[in-house]
């Protein structure tokens, strides 16, 4: 799996607005369920969505996860898409794919969340229904 931050730049940026958009619309209701859950929900059973607490860039954020939980089979899978709560508060929505053997998963994964926690605050992805995304060129405000 290549890392997110090779992608070339405009998937990148066409991956973004999709998100920021499902987000906009989940957070005001229009969006379905089905849309809602992929937001909220991981994609699979080896992937984990979490939202940690970041004011730095995207690229740091992504650096020190790798750099903290280098040691397993874990790694972010797509670039994290930043989300403003109703405070003002910067959050990163950062998914994370293991990869390993089946054996040990939970106690890996758990072992990490625990690591992660030491580089910033984290929170569990039901946040996402009260944060909005920042405003994006072209939409309305």
């Amino acid at each position: 799996m290549s890392h997110p931050l090779n992608r070339p730049a405009s998937r990148i940026g066409d991956a973004q607005s999709d998100s920021t958009q499902d987000l906009s619309q989940a957070r005001n209701g229009l969006a379905s369920g089905a849309r809602r859950s992929f937001v909220l929900e991981p994609r699979s059973a080896d992937e984990f969505v979490l939202v940690a607490k970041w004011h730095r860039s995207v690229e740091a954020l992504v650096f020190y996860v790798d750099a903290l939980i280098g040691w397993a089979p874990i790694e972010v899978t797509d670039i994290p898409i930043e989300l403003v709560d109703e405070h003002g508060t910067k959050w990163q929505l950062c998914r994370l794919c293991y990869s390993g053997p089946l054996k040990g998963r939970d106690r890996l994964i758990a072992n990490a969340k625990r690591l992660l926690n030491q580089l910033t605050d984290w929170i569990e992805p039901e946040i996402l229904l009260s944060c909005s995304a920042p405003d994006t060129p072209g939409q309305a405000a």
